[in-house]
C-alpha cells in the first residue's frame, strides 16, 4: 500500500522556513511541549486526504477545512498559518504510489478559509524529470486558473470549473472524466480572452494529460483515535465498545495479556440492562472504572488496530500516558510487528527505547524506524525539525547537541556532576 515518505511544510504556525520530516513504519516525534509536534499530525491528516484526492468538498460554512479535523481542529487560516504571512504550504512525496510527490499551498479567501492558490503533481518516470502539472491563481484575481506542464501552459476561466478547490476538482471531476469545458476546443475558445493556434493546442494537450492522468487507487488511510472514544464509566446504556462480538473479545483480551495490563475484556448486561465493561486482571474481574486508567486510555487503540484496514496509519498523541515503561516497550514491539503505520508523539524513552531494539532484532528494518526532534527556538518563535536515522545496531545517527540535553543534565545532577 502506498505511503508517505516525507512531509514539508512552510509558514505553518511555528515552522517559517520549509521543514520536512523523513517518515518510516514508525516514525517518532520528540520535543518539548509547542515544538510542532501535534501541528505536524494535523498536517499529516489534512494532506493525506487532500493528496489522495477522495471525496473532498470545498470548505463552507457547514463543511471545514481538511485542516481542521478532529482530533487536531487547527481552525481556519489566520490560526494555521504562520503569523504574518499570507500563504502556507504542504507538500510531500510517496512510496508505492502513482505520484512521485504532491504539493499545494494555501492563501485566505474573503471568509477566512484556506483557499488552494498552488497545487503540483508530479509523476514518476524512468529516466530524467517526469511529467507534471501544476495549477496556480492570483489569489487577489482569481478569474483563472494557469495549468502548465512539461509541453504546455494555458490559461482557464474559472467558470469552467464547478470547485473552488483544486484539490476538489481533481477529486471529483477528473475521477468521472469531466474536462473543462467538456474537452471541447471550441467552448474553451469562445471562453477564453486569448485564441491562438498555440494556446489551443497547450488546451489539448492539457486535456491528454489530465485523461491520462493516473489517480490513487486507494485512499492512504489514516486514523487518529480520539480521546475518550471508549468512555470510562461504571454503566453504559448501550455497548460501549462498537461492534463487541466473541471474535474482538478474543482480540482484546488477547493484546491485553500482551502488554501485560489485562487477562481478559467482557461486555456484560448488567442489573436495568445497563452495560459494564468488566476487566479481569489475575483471577479476579473488576469493572473498568475500579482499574488503572492505563486500560481505558489503551483500548482505543487496540480496538482500532482490529478493525482498521492493513496499511492504515495511526497519529497517536502519547500513547505512553498511564501505562507502565514495562506496558510501553511491550506495546512498542506490538507497533513493530502489526500490518499498520505510526506516526507517534511521545514524551517517553520508554518508548523510543524499546523501538531501537526492535531495529537491533530485526523486527523492523533500520529505515522502517525514523525519529523527528522538534527543536523549538524561543528568541526567534519558532521550531526546526531535525530527522534522525537509526543503524543496524540501533544506534542513533543525525543526533543534534540539543536532543537529550535536559535528560543528561538531570542524570549529571544526580550523580552530582556540573553546577547546581
Amino acid at each position: 500500500m502506498s505511503s508517505i515518505a516525507q512531509l514539508s511544510m512552510r509558514d505553518i504556525r511555528c515552522f517559517a522556513d520549509t521543514q520536512s520530516v523523513d517518515m518510516g513504519k514508525i516514525t517518532l516525534l520528540v520535543g518539548e511541549n509547542s515544538s510542532g509536534k501535534s501541528t505536524f499530525l494535523g498536517c499529516c491528516n489534512a494532506f493525506s486526504r487532500l493528496a489522495s484526492f477522495s471525496k473532498l468538498e470545498d470548505p463552507g460554512p457547514n463543511t471545514p477545512n481538511c485542516f481542521d479535523a478532529e482530533p487536531f481542529w487547527m481552525g481556519r487560516f489566520r490560526t494555521i498559518a504562520r503569523r504574518g504571512a499570507d500563504a502556507f504550504s504542504v507538500d510531500g512525496s510517496f512510496q508505492e504510489h502513482c505520484h512521485t510527490a504532491v504539493g499545494f499551498s494555501f492563501a485566505s479567501d474573503r471568509n477566512g478559509h484556506p483557499s488552494e492558490v498552488r497545487f503540483r503533481v508530479d509523476l514518476p518516470t524512468r529516466n530524467g524529470a517526469g511529467p507534471h502539472l501544476s495549477v496556480t491563481r492570483d489569489p487577489g484575481s482569481p478569474k483563472s486558473w494557469r495549468f502548465e506542464g512539461n509541453a504546455f501552459a494555458v490559461d482557464i476561466p474559472q467558470q469552467a470549473f464547478s470547485y473552488r478547490q483544486f484539490s476538489t476538482w481533481v477529486s471529483m471531476a477528473i475521477r468521472h472524466g469531466y474536462m473543462p469545458f467538456a474537452g471541447d476546443r471550441s467552448l474553451h475558445r469562445r471562453a477564453s480572452a486569448e485564441s491562438s493556434p498555440d494556446h489551443e493546442g497547450a488546451f489539448t494537450k492539457l486535456i491528454n494529460f489530465l485523461e491520462t492522468m493516473p489517480l490513487p487507487r486507494d485512499s492512504m488511510p489514516m486514523y487518529a483515535p480520539p480521546p475518550g472514544a471508549i468512555r470510562r464509566q461504571r454503566e453504559y446504556q448501550s455497548n460501549p465498545i462498537p461492534d463487541w462480538d466473541d471474535d474482538l473479545r478474543k482480540h482484546l483480551s488477547g493484546a491485553g495479556r500482551e502488554l501485560g495490563l489485562f487477562s481478559e475484556i467482557d461486555v456484560n448486561a448488567g442489573r436495568d440492562e445497563h452495560y459494564e465493561i468488566r476487566i479481569r486482571h489475575r483471577k479476579e474481574w473488576y469493572n473498568i472504572v475500579d482499574t488503572g486508567f492505563g486500560v481505558s486510555s489503551i483500548l482505543p487503540l487496540l480496538y482500532a488496530m482490529y478493525r482498521k484496514p492493513e496499511g492504515t496509519t495511526f497519529l497517536l498523541q502519547q500513547p505512553e500516558v498511564n501505562i507502565h515503561p514495562s506496558a510501553q516497550a511491550r506495546l512498542a514491539e506490538m507497533m513493530a510487528r502489526s500490518r499498520y503505520r505510526f506516526v507517534i508523539e511521545t514524551h517517553s524513552d520508554h518508548l523510543i527505547d524499546p523501538f531501537r531494539i526492535c531495529v537491533m532484532e530485526d523486527v523492523l528494518l533500520p529505515e522502517e524506524l525514523r525519529i523527528a526532534y522538534f527543536e523549538r527556538d524561543p528568541e526567534r518563535d519558532k521550531s526546526v525539525i531535525h530527522n534522525i536515522s537509526v543503524d543496524a545496531a540501533g544506534n542513533l545517527d543525525g543526533v543534534p547537541a540539543s536532543y537529550r540535553r535536559f535528560f543528561v543534565d538531570q542524570t549529571d545532577r544526580l550523580l552530582g556532576f556540573g553546577a547546581r
